[in-house]
């Protein structure tokens, strides 16, 4: 499947809630809950608002994974820029019906190739032990594995530990 990357924007606001609340159970799988306010529309609004200030203010860059036409196949987010260390935090999401076709590894490889190597040179990220097909992801974009976190905590009534990752990036 084609995909595109595009920078979040105001225009994408419909599209998004509705992708959101179409797969807001499937979500909840794998991270907590987001609020009840980001699941109105208004406050969706606002929260979304925010996010653009943010992404203005290259804070973080929020971007859409969409097919050719459009459609928005899922999320891919760099947040909390540390432009002293020159890093990044990666954070994704793909819709429940695209999952398993490898959406998330080519965007992935696209937000990595587009990079500013000026700017951010090591892109950090996290799963928890159970999500394999993360996991997966990250290893076939080259990231190495640092190490998983020796707390234990419960989520949707599994034990789980957080998996950490890395990828200096060489261009």
């Amino acid at each position: 499947m084609d995909i595109k990357i595009e920078k979040l924007k105001l225009e994408d606001a419909k599209k998004l809630f509705e992708f959101e609340i179409y797969n807001k159970e499937y979500f909840e799988k794998f991270v907590p809950s987001r609020s009840n306010d980001y699941f109105n529309y208004d406050s969706f609004l606002e929260i979304l608002n925010t996010l653009l200030i943010e992404q203005q203010n290259a804070i973080s860059f929020f971007y859409l994974i969409k097919d050719m036409n459009d459609n928005i196949l899922g999320r891919i987010n760099l947040t909390d820029i540390n432009y002293s260390e020159k890093s990044v935090d990666l954070g994704y999401r793909i819709g429940k019906d695209y999952i398993g076709r490898g959406i998330a590894s080519k965007a992935l490889n696209f937000i990595i190739n587009a990079i500013d190597t000026n700017t951010i040179e090591i892109i950090n990220s996290k799963t928890t032990t159970n999500n394999i097909g993360s996991q997966k992801v990250m290893l076939k974009n080259n990231f190495k594995f640092l190490y998983e976190d020796k707390n234990e905590f419960i989520f949707n009534e599994i034990r789980e530990k957080f998996v950490y990752y890395k990828l200096e990036i060489k261009k």
